[in-house]
């Protein structure tokens, strides 16, 4: 199991290693410098998922893959909906596929993103960013 998550860190969740750099690299040179914590499958993910709520310590973001062995992406994405604590934490669902059946569950599943493999520094940093102003809106909503 990873080290406690940090508030600002991202959760990557992707059976392979490869693909894990990548999105690394990727939001390194999008600038983003937040903790990285890394799961191969979706069970893996839950557990830290579940550890991390019950300590007040949901990453800020996750990027999780589509296409996985064991529990598929869209598994992972209607478990974390269906937890209270984690309900509204920001998914960004990561594939290679330009299925548009996969997006069109990925978006009734309520993802926040759905972005293709190999990462487009643009649309990555193009998302984050409409999911920062999504969640201060939500804030200033609630206030």
């Amino acid at each position: 199991m990873s080290a406690p998550l940090a508030a600002n860190s991202f959760l990557i969740v992707d059976d392979n290693p490869d693909d894990f750099f990548a999105v690394q690299r990727s939001l390194g040179q999008a600038g983003l410098g937040n903790p990285l914590h890394h799961c191969e499958s979706g069970d893996e993910a839950l557990a830290l998922l579940d550890a991390a709520a019950a300590a007040g310590t949901l990453p800020a973001l996750v990027l999780l893959d589509v296409n996985m062995p064991g529990m598929k992406g869209g598994e992972v994405l209607a478990a974390i909906r269906s937890r209270p604590p984690m309900a509204r934490l920001p998914v960004v669902m990561l594939t290679s596929s330009s299925d548009d059946r996969d997006v069109e569950a990925a978006f009734k599943g309520r993802a926040s993103a759905y972005l293709n493999k190999p990462l487009d520094f643009d649309a990555l940093i193009r998302a984050v960013q409409r999911i920062r102003t999504h969640r201060f809106e939500i804030v200033l909503r609630a206030v």
